[in-house]
This record gives structure tokens, sequence and C-alpha cells, in this order.
């Protein structure tokens, strides 16, 4: 195995540690039992899962770096398309280097922009930094399931059993 598979196996181990660590506070928060679905706990908490809350960080800073509020060192840490000198169908958006590795699509050279360039002209928009955190965090967790109808675990004390 090559260090670039092990990290990023590493890397899943820790997030998912984080992952089940999570879930088991939330649980207990709640006073909820062992296999609790945590999807409509997180929400009802106003949340964001790990996986989640990377993203929002950084999409964070692409707005940061979007409306030039970043220090100086990242100013130029990407190149919009208007560098790029090339005609593209989103001038505005900024430009994703070409991944050389799987570790290297991890790293937020690659990954901020891949989020920035996702995000909706609405959400773009916003100046405010405020205003653009508490609704984007509003749109994550309103993904968040509200009810389960159904799982596959059969030892769900939750969900309705089917005969």
């Amino acid at each position: 195995m090559t260090s670039k598979h092990g990290d990023h196996l590493y890397q899943s181990i820790y997030i998912n540690k984080l992952e089940s660590t999570q879930k088991r506070a939330i649980r207990i928060i709640n006073n909820k039992v062992y296999n609790s679905h945590t999807d409509p706990l997180l929400r009802h908490n106003n949340i964001l899962k790990i996986r989640d809350l990377y993203q929002f960080q950084s999409a964070l800073f692409a707005h940061d770096y979007e409306h030039s509020s970043l220090p100086h060192p990242f100013r130029t840490y990407f190149i919009a398309h208007n560098q790029n000198k090339t005609n593209l169908k989103h001038p505005d958006h900024i430009f994703r280097q070409i991944m050389r590795t799987n570790f290297s699509s991890l790293l937020p050279v690659h990954q901020v922009p891949s989020i920035l360039n996702s995000l909706s002209n609405d959400m773009l928009s916003i100046q405010n930094r405020n205003a653009f955190k508490s609704r984007l965090k509003k749109s994550i967790i309103k993904s968040y399931c509200i009810q389960i109808e159904h799982c596959n675990n059969a030892m769900c004390s939750e969900c309705p059993r089917t005969k």
C-alpha cells in the first residue's frame, strides 16, 4: 500500500471515529437509546455533522476569498478563471487546478474551488459573512431527515416493523 492510500485510509478511519463519537454524544444529549437515528436529533439541535462541518468551513473560506476578506497571503491562493486566460462558461468562478494524486484532491486548494463553484448565485451574492454563514448552515441542516420512514436495521427501536 502506497502512502497516498495510507493517508486516505487514515483520514477515513479518523473521520469515522469522530462521526461515531458525535453520534454517541448527540444521543446522550437527547437521552435516546444507543441506536437512535441521529439526523433528526442533529436537525433538532441545530448541529452540523462532522463531514458537513468541513464543507461549511470551506464554504466560509471560499466566501471570504470571493469577497476579498482573507489575510493577504491567501489572496493569491487560488486562480480566478479570468487569470487563467481561457474562455470559460463561468468566468467569475475560481479555477480548479489539476489533481495529481488522491491525497491532493483532499487539500483546500482543490476542495474550496469545488465548493465555491457549486454554490448558487443567490448564496454567492450575500455580502455579509454572518448572513452567509447563517443561511449556509440552515440549508445544510435542512437537508437532514426530520423523521426516518423505515430503515434496514432489525434492532431499530424507532422504525415501524413491517411483517
